[in-house]
């Protein structure tokens, strides 16, 4: 029973226009515009290329791979990420990934990291990877590292 009184109490606070009613409406807006403000905030700040972490990665990578490897990769530059970077970073995951397969190294998580990154431009692909110069293992890996590191200038 003190729940159909309660029910009724409040039929007839919202029906009376009392200011109670109308700061309870309001607070919930505000709240709701909060959150939405959050949630495009976090949006924008997900979308942004910008990682720390991939560049701890990428030097663990460049420590861990074994000397006496010998592959050649396509590697771009960073007038290429200029130009295209979401092509440049794709590129550079895929290049990543053969190195992963060649040298059997873990390199899963780099490889996922590029991807995402590469995912938050919206500029058109336009970078054939075949077409940038082979490059040894290790100097793949430290344009790797320059390219992020420009990305990061950029963009953090």
């Amino acid at each position: 029973m003190l729940n159909l009184d309660a029910a009724r109490v409040w039929d007839h606070v919202l029906s009376s226009g009392d200011t109670l009613a109308s700061r309870v409406r309001w607070r919930g807006g505000r709240m709701l515009c909060v959150i939405f403000l959050l949630t495009v905030a976090l949006q924008l700040a997900a979308q942004k290329a910008c990682s720390y972490d991939i560049i701890i990665s990428v030097q663990t990578l460049i420590n861990s791979t074994p000397t006496g490897l010998d592959s050649r990769l396509y590697t771009p530059t960073i007038n290429d990420y200029d130009k295209c970077p979401e092509s440049t970073l794709m590129c550079f995951a895929e290049e990543v990934k053969v190195l992963k397969y060649e040298s059997e190294i873990e390199a899963f998580s780099l490889i996922r990291k590029l991807r995402r990154i590469a995912g938050s431009f919206k500029k058109p692909d336009c970078l054939q990877c075949e077409l940038s110069a082979e490059r040894a293992t290790k100097q793949f890996l430290r344009d790797l590292l320059t390219v992020l590191q420009h990305m990061n200038a950029l963009n953090c």
